[in-house]
């Protein structure tokens, strides 16, 4: 989780509401040294949101709700 709330991907840092999944901020840099790849994970980020799924709290771990 970022500091404003979001889900951020490891992979190319990428941000997602976590309430509707719609993505926030989209990939920074280049990846595997190429530009245009980042234009395109950001260009289908924005057309299909990340799935959400209830979550809550258990003991401090993070588990999809029944």
């Amino acid at each position: 989780m970022t500091e404003n709330g979001c889900l951020q991907c490891p992979w190319h840092r990428a941000e997602f509401d976590v309430t509707d999944g719609s993505m926030v901020s989209g990939p920074k840099g280049v990846i595997f040294g190429f530009p245009p790849y980042s234009a395109v994970v950001a260009a289908v980020g924005r057309a299909v949101p990340l799935t959400t799924a209830q979550v809550e709290i258990v003991d401090g771990v993070i588990r999809l709700a029944h």
